[in-house]
């Protein structure tokens, strides 16, 4: 591959990266608003601060006005699995919420973790070290839903055996 394909590999990349925090951000608020758990509303709302800070990055990283307002392909799936999450019934609603976030999040984990090894790679380390920055943000964030995740998942199971 040459460095002119990788170079036009990782602007794409970072675009899109860019315009799923973007979209993150329209749809986080009513993820936090139909979280029944505090613990999990106060997830959502610092991965929406979380969110802005990186798409904010993002912007700083893309060298021209090569950010597009339209939705990224593939992601859309996700982020209408996350509003649909929202409308579950509310014994297991919270553990809809969280799978559908962690699936984003695995979307935007493996993105940056690409992003950040091509920067290294075309020799752009300070976007790189904020590429690993914004990866290590997700990764902390995934681990938080899983700690929530154990516990949201057996008050679901209970209330659906007791109900």
């Amino acid at each position: 591959m040459s460095t002119e394909s990788l170079q036009s590999l990782y602007q794409k990349e970072l675009n899109r990266l860019n315009k799923m925090e973007k979209q993150s951000l329209e749809v986080l608020p009513g993820l936090w608003r139909a979280a029944s758990s505090p613990e999990l509303a106060s997830a959502f709302r610092d991965q929406y601060d979380k969110s802005r800070y990186h798409a904010h990055q993002l912007d700083r990283l893309l060298n021209s006005n090569e950010a597009s307002d339209s939705p990224v392909e593939g992601a859309e799936g996700l982020f209408h699995d996350c509003q649909k999450a929202s409308n579950t019934a509310v014994d297991v609603r919270d553990v809809a919420l969280i799978a559908a976030a962690q699936h984003l999040e695995h979307d935007e984990i493996a993105g940056y973790g690409c992003a950040r090894a091509w920067a290294s790679v075309l020799g752009q380390r300070d976007a790189a070290s904020i590429l690993d920055s914004c990866l290590k943000d997700k990764k902390v964030a995934d681990a938080r839903l899983s700690r929530i995740a154990s516990r949201v998942n057996r008050r679901a199971a209970t209330a659906i055996a007791m109900g």
